[in-house]
């Protein structure tokens, strides 16, 4: 079976996300639990008082999978 994924919109005071750390690598077998990549996530619309305004997330597998290629836009 072959998957994309797609960063959804975390919460409606999302401006960016970037991906800071990418833990695995094209052709790379993975386990249910294995770290994909951490992404940052710019939170700023949200009222000052609200720090920080950067959230970290991090996707992980819940299934096996072998990871085919890398594409970020």
């Amino acid at each position: 079976m072959l998957l994309t994924l797609a960063l959804p919109r975390i919460g409606e005071h999302m401006r960016t996300a970037v991906i800071r750390t990418v833990h695995a690598v094209p052709g790379m077998a993975l386990a249910p639990g294995a770290k994909l990549f951490d992404v940052v996530v710019d939170l700023s619309a949200v009222a000052t008082q609200d720090c920080p305004p950067v959230a970290v997330y991090r996707i992980v597998l819940t299934e096996r999978a072998v990871l085919r290629e890398i594409i970020v836009q």
